[in-house]
């Protein structure tokens, strides 16, 4: 679909991934160093680029607020409701604990139903 390949752009220039210039996309010196960079690096790299990135950045504000840095999912997703109304809860939980996990910024137990900050 057009539409996801416009926001599949439209998130990887705001993680500095591409810059787009006079209609035409490239890579960033950042997003060189990316494609240029081992596994472990790549998650090194992209974990200081999301975490300041909505809405990874208000998840990690809302558990960074809670005593222990975890929250029941379900209290989770009703607080970041407020934030995100247009976008479906289910897939933005998936989109934040797949990412958070392979960035080693948050993490999901399915035995407990929370999701927390790693530490």
């Amino acid at each position: 679909e057009k539409s996801e390949f416009f926001n599949i752009i439209d998130d990887a220039e705001a993680l500095d991934l591409v810059k787009i210039t006079e209609g035409n996309i490239e890579l960033s010196e950042f997003g060189k160093k990316f494609v240029n960079s081992g596994i472990q690096e790549r998650k090194r790299l992209l974990s200081e680029k999301i975490k300041d990135v909505d809405p990874f950045k208000t998840a990690i504000e809302i558990l960074e607020e809670t005593p222990n840095k975890k929250m029941n999912r379900e209290k989770f997703l009703e607080i970041m409701k407020k934030y995100f109304y247009t976008i479906n809860e289910e897939k933005l939980f998936k989109i934040i604990v797949n990412w958070g996990r392979y960035t080693k910024l948050i993490g999901y137990s399915i035995d407990s139903d929370e999701i927390y900050i790693y530490k």
